[in-house]
């Protein structure tokens, strides 16, 4: 996953072209049960904390990590659990302000995996406004550390969807911690400042590409015009887009 060299030289370029790094706004989305918060609480923190903790407080998503030397603030906003529906217009205010995106399933549940496909379907079908060609996504593969005869979604499968759509597939356990440790995290970051660097670059605001999906399951229809409701149809409950906090 760590970036070539070129890409590497190209973020230190800019690491060191700042003063002051802007802090890098990461989103989190998933149906219920997937494992964000406590995915979020690995990132974090460094560990799983206990319902007695847990249970009391609601925690902010915030982590520092260093990325050639540099100290870069990144902001986690993990979206609040329901239904996806959602205005159309708030939904494009939201993906203004957020450099990446983390879409979380878990290994054991193919809804989970299905959801994601209409989270990218629908994410492509809206006009997007900013000066930006390109946010990275990743495909988080939670819950790696179950059972592999247990797995409903293959790693292939994972790879797969992650191609189809420009995506990195990330494979995660939060339970014990396998691919949430700092190198990772450092790799999602310098990915996200690449896109910066090369998005601060653009002349002209030019739309994000077409995400392209093979699969032979229905998708949701086109999006209503301007402040009607977005509904994806979805059976399973998942993050609406509208953060926490």
């Amino acid at each position: 996953m760590a970036l070539a060299l070129d890409q590497a030289s190209i973020v230190r370029q800019y690491l060191y072209s700042k003063q002051h790094i802007p802090t890098v706004r990461i989103a989190v989305l998933g149906c219920d049960g997937v494992g964000k918060r406590s995915l979020l609480q690995r990132f974090c923190y460094g560990s799983l904390l206990g319902p007695d903790r847990t249970s009391t407080r609601e925690f902010e998503w915030h982590k520092h990590v260093a990325v050639q030397g540099r100290d870069v603030h990144v902001q986690f906003d993990l979206m609040s659990d329901g239904s996806l529906q959602q205005a159309q217009s708030n939904l494009m205010e939201y993906i203004q302000n957020t450099e990446g995106f983390m879409l979380v399933y878990d290994v054991t549940d193919q809804e989970s995996f299905d959801v994601l496909r209409q989270i990218c379907q629908l994410y492509s079908r809206i006009p997007q406004r900013r000066p930006w060609h390109a946010v990275p996504f990743f495909i988080v593969a939670s819950k790696v550390d179950r059972w592999r005869g247990g797995w409903a979604v293959s790693h292939r499968m994972g790879e797969e969807f992650a191609s189809s759509v420009g995506a990195t597939l990330l494979s995660m356990s939060a339970l014990n911690g396998e691919g949430t440790g700092d190198a990772v995290m450092v790799d999602v970051v310098s990915r996200v400042l690449l896109s910066r660097f090369q998005n601060d670059g653009d002349p002209e605001p030019r739309s994000f590409p077409r995400i392209q999906i093979h699969t032979s399951k229905e998708l949701p229809p086109p999006p209503p015009p301007p402040n009607a409701t977005v509904n994806l149809g979805a059976h399973r409950h998942f993050a609406s887009l509208a953060p926490i906090g």
